[in-house]
């Protein structure tokens, strides 16, 4: 299981920022209350720079 977000942000002419995480449960679950232990949730990210051509 896993949720992702991805965000794309115009800063000056053709140049933009991105960026996204991600978080992912990769064990086994018999019930969804034991997806609410944040502890055992896999997080991470990206940054980056881009120019648009």
């Amino acid at each position: 299981m896993g949720i992702r977000s991805f965000a794309d942000y115009k800063l000056k002419g053709t140049f933009f920022v991105n960026g996204g995480f991600e978080f992912n449960y990769n064990a086994a679950f018999t019930n969804p209350g034991q997806l609410a232990n944040s502890n055992i949730w896999t997080r991470s990210a990206l940054l980056g720079i881009a120019k648009k051509i």
